[in-house]
């Protein structure tokens, strides 16, 4: 069977086997083995400094890393800071697309509620964010946070250890070193003459072929789709409302079109006062716009009948459930009963979790398709996902969970926010009841 292993137990196998005598494995063949992950070495954290410290509280441990910043509490906040050179920890209840643009600039982030699988949790880790989530203890208002027990007024300074869940008052540093194995074999291939390459022009050239890829499939994706179909005012609508502030080619992304085919919409809507400029970037809808949002859900909601948008969103919880959990998993392994960030060197593990993606996808086709019997529009979900489960299986891992691109992950979370609402529910009482995160 395929052996799971750590980047630092890779490290330390092959260190050990290459010094023992009585196995036929030589150093030079021990560093090329693992090579790729001597490109960027793993550290580990020697001390927490200062070493008084306490926590406040415990979360989970959603993404690895130690950060101090200044608390704030929504995004336009988180903007602000970051612009004036203030470091920021993003504080929320829970995270959704409208909060991504503050999680990008934040250097953590922080929730009260949601799980592993949470969307704080997979953005923080596609990001490489340091993040503590599902925090009970942690109550949050317009001035500041309760952690514990101990307020935190909005600008004070608290850190955050995404390893172990640790939330701290003030700054504190991780005293960070190499593991002893990466010193070992970098001394070895030095003498041995073996150059290890830059992990910056590594993953510079690998995000390069696969951004390409990823462009060439959905571009041929999208523009079949496009010349086909208008897209309406309403549909933009609908999806501003769902997305929050949006820039002009993700917006055409979901809704499965082409940039310029949403110019014309755009300005119509512009001119009518439903659409302005986006906080805090892109466009979004105004006050007027979300009056109309609404009437447009009424209507939807009429088409499909109460009882079944429960039973639509019941039945989704099956597939989101699997959804969530294979997501994790290509973020995140379980070794020895150890969890550690997904490496993405066993192959065998990541080509699982691909074919768990496409199973959940060939299942949920029909289901879209009854779906939209009632409500065409729903329709286009399935070809987002389609288009960014081939382009994950093209080689761009992006396309699983990232939010820079739309995503399986993305798309999956709208569409899920798309039922709660037309269910007539919130997805802070999802959260709640458990069946959303």
């Amino acid at each position: 069977r395929v052996g799971k292993r750590t980047p630092r137990a890779g490290l330390r196998i092959a260190t050990e086997l290459a010094a023992d005598p009585d196995f036929p494995l030589d150093r030079r063949e021990a560093i090329e083995r693992v090579v790729r992950t001597l490109s960027d070495p793993p550290q580990i954290v020697s001390a927490i400094e200062p070493r008084t410290a306490e926590p406040l509280a415990r979360g989970l441990a959603a993404s690895p890393g130690v950060v101090s910043g200044e608390v704030v509490v929504d995004v336009e906040a988180a903007v602000q800071r970051s612009a004036e050179g203030r470091p920021v920890i993003l504080v929320r209840p829970e995270t959704s697309p409208a909060d991504v643009e503050g999680m990008s600039l934040a250097r953590g982030l922080l929730t009260s509620r949601g799980g592993l699988a949470s969307h704080a949790a997979v953005i923080a880790r596609s990001w490489g964010v340091p993040a503590v989530v599902g925090l009970q203890s942690l109550a949050i208002d317009d001035r500041g946070i309760d952690l514990g027990g101990t307020r935190i007024e909005i600008g004070e300074t608290i850190s955050i250890d995404g390893s172990s869940g640790a939330v701290y008052s003030g700054t504190i540093h991780a005293r960070e070193e190499l593991a002893p194995e990466v010193a070992t074999l970098l001394e070895w291939a030095r003498d041995l003459g073996i150059e290890i390459p830059e992990v910056g022009s590594a993953v510079a050239e690998a995000d390069g072929s696969n951004a390409s890829t990823s462009r060439a499939v959905l571009g041929a994706v999208t523009s079949g789709r496009a010349e086909n179909e208008h897209v309406s005012e309403g549909a933009i609508v609908r999806s501003l409302s769902i997305r929050g502030a949006s820039m002009q080619e993700a917006l055409a992304a979901s809704l499965g079109a082409a940039p310029e085919a949403v110019e014309g919409p755009l300005e119509a809507l512009t001119a009518a006062g439903r659409v302005g400029p986006g906080k805090p970037f892109g466009v979004g809808l105004t006050e007027a716009g979300e009056e109309h949002a609404a009437e447009l859900l009424a209507a939807d909601r009429t088409a499909l009948g109460d009882e079944r948008a429960i039973r639509t969103i019941d039945a989704f919880q099956a597939f989101d459930e699997r959804l969530k959990e294979a997501v994790r998993d290509w973020q995140l392994r379980s070794i020895a009963g150890e969890i550690v960030p997904n490496d993405h060197t066993d192959t065998a593990w990541d080509e699982g979790v691909l074919a768990r993606l496409a199973e959940i996808h060939e299942e949920v086709g029909p289901w879209l398709a009854a779906l939209a019997s009632d409500l065409p529009r729903t329709i286009v979900y399935a070809g987002r996902l389609g288009a960014a489960l081939e382009a994950a299986q093209s080689g761009d891992g992006r396309f699983v969970a990232s939010p820079r691109v739309d995503s399986f992950h993305g798309v999956w979370f709208e569409l899920h926010e798309d039922l709660i609402r037309l269910a007539g529910r919130t997805r802070a009482q999802e959260v709640s009841a458990g069946r959303a995160g």
